[in-house]
Order: C-alpha cells, then sequence, then structure tokens
C-alpha cells in the first residue's frame, strides 16, 4: 500500500498506478486519505494493533458467554 501511494510521488499518473496494481481510482484515494502521511512501519504497527484487538475482542466475547452459562 504504502510503495502504490509513494508511485504517485515520484511522479507517475493516478490512473498509471490503478492499472498496474489492479485496484480502482477510488480505492487509492481512499488509501491516500487514510494512509498517505503514514511511513512503511507505522502500517506494519497499525496491522499489529489491529489483530490484537480484534483477538482481545474475540476472548472478551467468549468470556461473556461462559459467564452467562
Amino acid at each position: 500500500m504504502v510503495n502504490i501511494l509513494k508511485g504517485y510521488e515520484s511522479g507517475k499518473s493516478t490512473h498509471d498506478i490503478c492499472r498496474k496494481h489492479g485496484i480502482t481510482v477510488s480505492i487509492y484515494y481512499q488509501w491516500e486519505q487514510k494512509y498517505g502521511n503514514m511511513h512503511a512501519q507505522y502500517l506494519k504497527e497499525l496491522k499489529v494493533l489491529r489483530e490484537e484487538n480484534s483477538r482481545l475482542k474475540r476472548m472478551f466475547a467468549d468470556l461473556i458467554l461462559d459467564h452467562r452459562i
């Protein structure tokens, strides 16, 4: 994702970048809005945190079910 967003900064057009990577222009602009100023390291940390958050939510839901039983 970061490499795709960096492609625009290197002077390529948005349509060329999207065609090369097989994404739509609207997806590109959504990514740019969300992740445009982030570096690759921050995106990796964000992914890890989202996975941990989802794991914790599942654990919490299981505990609530066990408690209700």
